[in-house]
């Protein structure tokens, strides 16, 4: 089975909106997460949650390094930025 220039350019255009959308969706629960940091800083001490974000940076680098998923996440960010800037290159149009 052969595969044409335009099916897999095809392929790889609705990889990249995928990938967009999970991009999207990743900037989002992001953002809720740093709001949540923010509330719990300011409930944990109002007068110094610059000081509590600091303790939570700290534990959070602390799961990061007993997580064994990071190095496969920092491959897939790879392949992502692979992917849009192959997109950027690539006319969608091609033949």
């Amino acid at each position: 089975m052969s595969v044409t220039k335009r099916e897999l350019i095809e392929v790889v255009n609705v990889f990249g909106e995928q990938i967009q959308l999970l991009d999207a969706s990743i900037a989002k629960i992001g953002a809720g997460l740093s709001a949540l940091k923010a509330i719990l800083a300011m409930q944990m001490n109002p007068s110094a949650p610059l000081q509590v974000l600091t303790q939570i940076e700290e534990l959070e680098n602390e799961f990061v390094k007993l997580d064994p998923s990071v190095p496969a996440r920092q491959r897939v960010a790879e392949i992502i930025e692979t992917v849009k800037t192959w997109q950027k290159h690539t006319p969608s149009q091609e033949t």
